[in-house]
């Protein structure tokens, strides 16, 4: 996604500009408005009036009118509902938030004194926008109140939404939650589980949990990566609270069961288009299509009351060949919408041909599939060019296995360039065949991506739809390799095949971290569908796996490591290619090290130098030998790793690899530590850290100095010891590296201990526990807390030697 984004609604074009480069409250509320004409627009006015918005948001009309003039400054929580009000993505809204607090940090009074917060900044506010068009339904929410959904004095119930694709699942569920807000103060939670979105893998049960305890504040490092672990925290961290769950789109029991919470505070609302019996007291509600009158009602409210009053009797026949389902009567009125010279009557006996249809369809989806075909058949065989290209786009659209799209890739995938793609989209939309997602960023409605899906089949030839897809997995691997290496310019990154493609244009190192984390579930999506394509797709989708290997490194994606290597060393055993085996084997091997389970790394690493050998890849082969030499160290083996490091070693002198030498240098210096050969450490410590100051890499020498430091304390020097090791805390906290910063100090808080400031040991080893706290690091915490524990201790000992 650009910087900037242009909106074609009407025939106007309206930018949405990024928040982070927006300076002064007054232009962060100029772009509010531009955001609400965006949002008005998609609903057929001209802007959204304070009422609208209030009742979208939750904020009371007059407050949001002095917000908006400037007149008083508006709380970040309150910004933060009304931006996701405006259809703000929750990733988006995290940019408005500190842009708003920098912008604002002038105005905004000053605490007397600084408290840390004792839960999460802002209370959650995901639910989508409320639609204005949703009519009827008022049986279906009367009966979600008899269940007890919104009741502030009984117990939470679990309610599951069911019935056929396109009825309003949805929609009523936003509607209900909506309506209920104002009895949860803790805010809610919305979450879309991906289960009904053709040729997208549903949300796993672990990273539907991650996404919410992110949501709930817990840091990406500390959300575990175990099923149990993760819900066992949701639970606690819902145990007080008062506060909706909307989980939509829910694919089977399985993948919802350890997403829900314990506490009698908690209403959770779920979709899906298949009954399920998930837990003893859950409540089935089944919606049907609407009644006859309510459908025309929603056409009247899609097209004008003025269109509709004179044809009540074809705007009930279009209803009935909608089978007066929500999403049908939408795409319907959307095509009556663009043609104001056709009357209700013209539409209506297009939809009773059933020869236009398409021919094999499941006869619960054929009202839904006929209506899609409705809709697309009026843009292909449009006099307007722009139209019929639009048509075309849609199809080729259905060919990517990705939640969501932003213009660059939508350019990568169409052949064409960003503007002329979301000229496309943008009529997509218009024809409600696409959805906006934000700011330059689409989504398909999970039966039109397959309705595309099937055009695609139909329409274009194997080469086209293969080009296609192969020109995506191309634009794909050229930006994650770019984006990964801005973020990880000091770590040695796997070769990659040059696919000669301009990636998509990044401003700095935090707009490329900001876009692999945006758009990693589509990244990963993407990667699979190339593993699974034909040779030259699974060679890009093995690049694209190792190419975001550091990424995943650093941010603790443990899941996504091991799945992609596994996926990877299938196919490239699949495929005969020894070197990819060997790079798919050392990202399992990734994965292992981030779960903490080393007992199963040392046959894998063995495997990656011997395949690295036997393909005459030195450098690969170095770099295996070098992590079985840190293996053996954290396995408690000094000997065995001083034994890898040589060899490690040797090749980097043959080969001329610095980096590797660098390495082997900091291993052999360790191992010399641990086995108490104090004078032979320090000589390859010191060359190690020259280095790494060499070529900057933070992480690099904070490492090494952590080493010297326990040498220095080893050998009495605690002056020096502190020094070295502030510095390694200050350069891991530059990397971002929080289990090496929490090391460094537990170390540093010893030093202070054996120099007589016990007081001031305690102080450091709790910043090393308050790390460690919600880490899987139990090495890390076990360091922390003995230190914690000395210092009180040593404390304890003076305070009675004093008496």
């Amino acid at each position: 996604m650009t910087c900037e984004s242009v909106f074609v609604m009407a025939g106007n074009a309206i930018t949405a500009r990024d928040p982070n480069d927006l300076l002064t409250q007054q232009d962060l509320l100029e772009e509010l408005n531009r955001l609400r004409i965006i949002a008005a627009r998609r609903r057929g006015k001209v802007r959204l009036s304070l009422q609208d918005l209030a009742a979208a948001s939750g904020v009371p009309k007059s407050s949001l009118a002095n917000y908006l003039a400037g007149k008083t400054v508006m709380p970040v929580d309150v910004l933060d509902r009304l931006v996701l009000a405006l259809g703000v993505g929750s990733v988006q809204a995290g940019a408005w938030a500190a842009a708003w607090e920098r912008a604002t940090e002038n105005t905004r009074p000053v605490p007397a004194t600084a408290t840390p917060p004792s839960g999460p900044a802002r209370a959650p506010r995901q639910l989508p926008l409320d639609i204005s068009t949703f009519v009827g339904r008022d049986r279906d929410l009367d009966a979600l109140k008899e269940l007890g959904f919104g009741a502030s004095t009984r117990p939470g119930p679990l309610i599951v939404i069911t019935g056929a694709p396109g009825v309003g699942k949805s929609a009523l569920a936003v509607r209900a939650a909506n309506v209920a807000s104002a009895q949860f103060p803790d805010g809610q939670l919305y979450l879309n589980m991906l289960g009904s979105t053709p040729q997208v893998p549903p949300l796993s049960p672990v990273e539907g949990l991650g996404r919410l305890l992110r949501s709930l504040g817990v840091a990406a490092r500390d959300v575990p990566h175990d099923t149990d672990e993760c819900a066992t925290l949701l639970r606690t961290l819902l145990a007080d609270r008062r506060l909706i769950l909307v989980l939509d789109n829910v694919a089977s029991v399985a993948q919802v069961r350890p997403l829900l919470p314990g506490g009698t505070g908690i209403t959770t609302l779920i979709t899906s288009r298949t009954n399920l019996a998930v837990v003893e007291g859950s409540v089935q509600v089944r919606i049907s299509p609407l009644v006859p009158t309510d459908s025309v009602n929603m056409l009247a409210h899609l097209l004008g009351e003025g269109r509709v009053a004179g044809e009540r009797g074809d705007a009930l026949r279009l209803a009935q060949l909608c089978d007066h389902l929500p999403l049908g009567l939408h795409l319907a009125a959307a095509r009556l919408k663009a043609r104001p010279t056709w009357t209700l009557a013209a539409l209506a006996d297009r939809l009773a041909d059933e020869r236009q249809r398409l021919t094999e369809l499941a006869s619960g989806d054929l009202a839904v599939r006929g209506s899609l075909l409705v809709s697309h058949a009026a843009l292909r065989h449009s006099p307007d060019p722009a139209e019929r290209s639009a048509a075309r786009a849609l199809s080729m659209v259905g060919l990517v296995r990705t939640a969501e799209l932003d213009l660059d890739l939508a350019a990568a995938l169409l052949d064409t360039s960003a503007r002329a793609a979301e000229r496309s989209l943008e009529h997509l939309v218009d024809a409600h065949l696409v959805e906006p997602a934000g700011p330059g960023r689409f989504r398909l409605h999970d039966l039109v991506r397959l309705f595309a899906h099937e055009q695609a089949t139909t329409d274009l030839a194997p080469d086209q739809t293969n080009g296609a897809v192969t020109r995506v997995l191309r634009y794909g691997l050229a930006t994650i390799r770019d984006a990964v290496e801005r973020c990880y310019p000091h770590r040695t990154h796997y070769p990659l095949p040059d696919v000669d493609v301009t990636p998509r244009p990044f401003a700095d190192q935090a707009d490329a971290a900001a876009w692999l984390e945006r758009e990693r579930a589509n990244l990963v999506a993407l990667t699979r569908q190339g593993l699974a394509g034909d040779p030259e797709q699974a060679r890009l989708g093995m690049a694209m796996a190792r190419a975001m290997f550091w990424f995943f490194q650093h941010r603790g994606y443990s899941d996504d490591c091991a799945a992609l290597g596994h996926a990877a060393r299938d196919v490239a055993r699949q495929l005969g290619d020894r070197a990819a085996e060997a790079y798919a084997t050392s990202s399992i091997v990734g994965a292992l090290y981030l779960r903490g389970q080393l007992h199963d790394a040392e046959p894998l690493l063995e495997t990656e130098a011997s395949l690295c050998h036997e393909v005459g890849d030195r450098f690969g082969e170095q770099r295996a030998l070098g992590n079985l030499a840190n293996f053996h160290l954290l396995q408690g083996r000094p000997t065995q790793a001083l034994a890898y490091a040589q060899k490690q070693l040797t090749i980097c002198d043959e080969i001329d690899a610095p980096v590797g030498v660098a390495y082997a240098q900091r291993t052999m210096g360790e191992a010399h530590l641990r086995l108490n050969n104090l004078d032979q450490a320090v000589e390859p410590l010191r060359s190690s850290l020259a280095w790494y100051q060499k070529c900057g890499d933070d992480l690099g020498q904070g490492d090494v100095l952590r080493i010297l430091g326990e040498i220095s304390i080893a050998t009495g020097r605690l002056q020096e010891a502190k020094q070295q090791l502030g510095q390694s805390v200050e350069r891991a906290q530059t990397s971002k590296h929080a289990a090496a910063e929490a090391l460094a100090l537990s170390l540093l808080a010893r030093t202070w201990r054996l120099s007589g400031s016990a007081k001031q040991a305690m102080r450091v080893a709790e910043q090393a526990l308050g790390i460690t706290a919600h880490m899987r690091d139990s090495t890390g915490w076990s360091l922390a807390w003995g230190e914690y524990v000395e210092a009180k201790e040593a404390i304890h000992k003076t305070t009675q030697s004093r008496r």
